[in-house]
């Protein structure tokens, strides 16, 4: 950061670089597009200023050992006219030629993506023990494609239940377009990760559980779609010994549109947290088209949000895609929900509808704990007859044969844990004995 008064003089935001020069050529020079403050407060939790953060370039012409802010920064001063946002920050530059084309430009030039992609990190969970013999502390997430959804034709919720949260616009049909944020795993990263056309099962009613015979693992992709009975729950059991000595449960409730990762079983160990999670996701109710819809419109009878490709955006964007006309009644279906559902170690991730993504941690200790099962219970008010099933899982695929993203490394990474002798006999830190920062511990303390 400058010195005050400049324009970063509260800090420099991190962003993207290309082996660039300003000019846009391939010089061997580096530049580097980066968020700079001098206005405080920011981000989407402090009611941030329009104007706090602007953007900058930097340039290197050795490699980035030393680096040299542009003259004419900040580049970038407010976001464009008309946004909403809670935060303006990180920005990711690329050429794009198939762009350049499409506004007649013969030279290269480079643009800020309109992609957005999110990276998060799941805490250990595990209330602060063994961090130190394991060697690490967290576990980054799938990257996460963020995207603008919109949903045709859906009916408004019943009086005294909530929308949830989106844009409800009424239409003249009698029913609602809805806009709302999405959140998907990024396809292109799923598609790399599947080495093989993974394991179907096809569709499936079980009454009870139903394990998926053939597929094991502590590193896999699920995907199923769900569809249930009205007071009724089904789910997934995942990482399940045999025996069902340790298992985690992925369980919907009709009931109550409750969603719940079910920990209590996950580990036998003492000192884990167990702790439930549960998180309350309600599909759409849509109406049904009299006439097929445009391209990637589904006609189905459940309750799920259309989106295609060109919906996937801003509204402007979709303009050249009509919404699908209503039928004459309402679907009279029970739910349906679309899972994915990715286990990786002890990080497990949820997708549902591309609306919902929960994410939590399991550390079961059995070696033996891979088995993947469909469950699915009737609540005790349902009067489902025992001989029929609560719900119906549909196209349910596993790939458990997933890209190793990191070839070059060995399987077993960890190495012996190094102590320093000084640390072991010296108090280090203050502490709430009183005892004196340097002062020699006795042997048994």
């Amino acid at each position: 950061p400058s010195q005050y008064p400049q324009y970063d003089w509260l800090g420099d935001w991190s962003g993207s670089a290309q082996p660039v020069s300003l000019l846009g050529q391939y010089d061997g020079n580096l530049t580097i597009m980066f968020t700079c403050v001098d206005t405080f407060p920011i981000g989407w939790t402090e009611n941030e200023t329009i104007g706090s953060e602007e953007q900058c370039l930097a340039t290197s012409s050795n490699r980035g050992l030393t680096w040299q802010k542009y003259a004419g920064n900040p580049i970038l001063t407010h976001p464009p006219d008309g946004w909403n946002l809670t935060g303006w920050r990180d920005p990711y530059f690329h050429a794009m030629s198939e762009l350049d084309v499409v506004l007649g430009y013969e030279e290269a030039h480079f643009y800020l993506n309109d992609r957005r992609v999110l990276w998060g990190k799941s805490d250990e969970d595990i209330n602060g023990y063994g961090i130190v013999p394991q060697g690490f502390q967290g576990s980054l997430g799938l990257p996460r494609e963020l995207f603008i959804m919109k949903t045709y034709n859906v009916v408004a919720p019943p009086p005294g239940r909530l929308r949830g949260p989106g844009i409800w616009t009424p239409t003249a049909n009698d029913s609602y377009t809805v806009i709302t944020l999405g959140t998907r795993p990024s396809p292109d990263v799923v598609r790399t990760l599947h080495v093989n056309d993974g394991t179907s099962f096809g569709s499936l009613s079980p009454s009870r559980i139903h394990m998926l015979d053939g597929v094991k693992g502590d590193h896999f992709h699920l995907r199923a779609s769900l569809i249930l009975r009205p007071s009724t729950n089904a789910g997934f059991i995942v990482r399940a010994s045999p025996g069902m000595g340790e298992f985690t449960r992925i369980i919907y409730d009709a009931s109550n549109s409750a969603l719940t990762l079910d920990r209590g079983n996950s580990i036998l160990a003492a000192n884990f947290t167990t702790t439930n999670y549960q998180a309350f996701v309600e599909p759409y109710t849509t109406y049904l088209p009299n006439t097929a819809g445009p391209p990637g419109y589904t006609a189905t009878t459940a309750r799920t949000a259309w989106h295609s490709e060109a919906a996937q955006c801003h509204d402007e964007s979709s303009s050249a895609r009509p919404p699908p006309k209503r039928a004459t009644n309402p679907t009279a279906s029970s739910s349906r929900l679309h899972f994915d559902v990715f286990a990786d170690g002890s990080l497990v991730e949820i997708f549902v509808n591309d609306r919902f993504a929960p994410t939590s941690r399991i550390c079961p200790t059995r070696a033996d704990a891979l088995s993947i099962a469909l469950s699915s219970s009737p609540n005790p008010a349902s009067n489902i007859p025992s001989t029929e099933s609560p719900a119906r899982f549909q196209d349910v695929s596993v790939w458990t044969d997933r890209l190793n993203a990191w070839p070059q490394r060995p399987l077993n990474s960890s190495s012996p844990l190094h102590y320093e002798p000084y640390y072991e006999t010296h108090v280090t830190a203050a502490n709430e004995f009183g005892m004196a920062v340097g002062a020699e511990l006795c042997d048994g303390f």
